[in-house]
């Protein structure tokens, strides 16, 4: 309760904060026990030092006022988390001492009154809950992949979809399905109202790294929403195609059974088809900056992911037909590769699928085309987009 009533009073505080220096919690203790807890189990007092740490640590980066005061502190606390392999079980017991004080400090952020005081320190939080990457901790992130405020939303992200989880849920020693499924489904359900194409990507790569149905379920809605958003013409930051196609291909190679592998192909294929339609479509009204970034997505997915799953480095069609002296066109090197409604193309013949053209099973050895772009969209069409 002691601990707990020091929260409040600091939260409460910080609005009345002048400049004064955060100052670096105290790391000899913990720096000395991390260097001793090899392949050891802590002790009660092993514990106790790792949550004084913790307590001090915390209590600075919520009293931390600037940008660079944030990021020095969690950069400490992140520091003294355990990062190798023979520190499993110190990192556990750092990792649930986090826990403890993260839901302390979380369950205070409504007893503040400055708005902005509150969502400062809320970002600051949920980055360091990114930081430390965690299944533990995903209950601190999944409330908040529908925050009003971007920055949230994309560190909450972050915090369920990072490297780090990842392999702790696709590892034998320490899968767990439960929460895999939760983690999953709660992004799915997210997918539709996400705007931000950067966070899509990252969900993507996220799900090609576990073999289960659901992270194919995500991986063919981000796929669909994106295609949407190219039958509408109204694409945000087609750079974001790179990642989400990579993550696609990476998935269709691995997948566990042939129904989810005839699937993930037909999905990369067709967004891969829509991204260079776009291009082909539009060269002539596009921004600059819109072309560049579809060149560079059509080209990167071509020398990486296209030849991965054609298994050819030989793959360069697109490379020949963007370069000055093209002995090709691009709707010639797109047709070869994605094929016509009269002949196959290349992945579809290697991956043995066809493309879906409608809600009633219609299918077809060509893609889907993309409509013309609307009249209006040279105009309204942003440098930026």
């Amino acid at each position: 309760m002691a601990r707990k009533l020091s929260y409040v009073l600091l939260l409460a505080t910080i609005v009345l904060m002048t400049g004064s220096k955060v100052f670096a919690a105290d790391t000899q203790r913990i720096s000395a026990l991390m260097a001793g807890s090899v392949n050891k189990t802590p002790t009660a007092s092993d514990n106790s030092i790792i949550d004084g740490f913790i307590s001090e640590a915390m209590n600075e980066l919520l009293a931390s006022r600037t940008i660079s005061e944030g990021v020095q502190v969690r950069s400490q606390i992140v520091q003294y988390r355990g990062w190798d392999v023979n520190l499993a079980q110190y990192t556990r017991s750092y990792i649930l001492a986090a826990k403890k004080h993260l839901e302390r400090a979380f369950d205070q952020l409504s007893r503040l009154t400055n708005p902005e005081t509150q969502l400062s320190i809320e970002r600051n939080l949920i980055v360091l809950v990114a930081q430390l990457g965690s299944v533990e901790l995903r209950d601190f992130a999944l409330p908040r992949l529908d925050h009003a405020d971007s920055t949230v939303r994309y560190w909450a992200v972050r915090s369920l979809t990072n490297r780090f989880v990842a392999e702790e849920l696709s590892s034998s020693l320490t899968a767990n399905p439960d929460a895999a499924r939760s983690i999953l489904q709660a992004l799915a359900e997210r997918v539709e109202k996400e705007i931000q194409p950067e966070i899509l990507s990252r969900m993507a790569g996220f799900a090609a790294q576990l073999k289960m149905s659901e992270a194919t379920d995500l991986l063919i809605t981000i796929a669909e929403t994106r295609m949407k958003a190219y039958e509408n013409w109204n694409v945000q930051s087609e750079r974001a195609e790179t990642g989400i196609l990579e993550a696609l291909a990476t998935a269709t190679k691995f997948a566990g059974s042939t129904g989810e592998k005839t699937q993930l192909a037909r999905a990369f294929s067709q967004l891969y088809s829509y991204v260079v339609q776009r291009y082909i479509l539009g060269e002539q009204i596009l921004p600059d900056k819109v072309k560049g970034q579809l060149k560079s997505t059509i080209l990167e997915v071509e020398y990486s992911a296209l030849r991965d799953l054609l298994e050819t480095a030989a793959a360069n069609l697109f490379f020949q037909a963007l370069s000055e002296r093209g002995a090709i066109t691009m709707q010639q090197a797109h047709d070869d590769y994605f094929g016509t409604a009269s002949k196959a193309g290349q992945l579809g013949t290697k991956l043995t699928f066809q493309y879906q053209l409608n809600p009633n099973g219609q299918m077809s050895n060509g893609p889907k085309p993309l409509k013309a772009p609307p009249p209006t969209l040279a105009a309204t069409t942003p440098e930026g987009s």
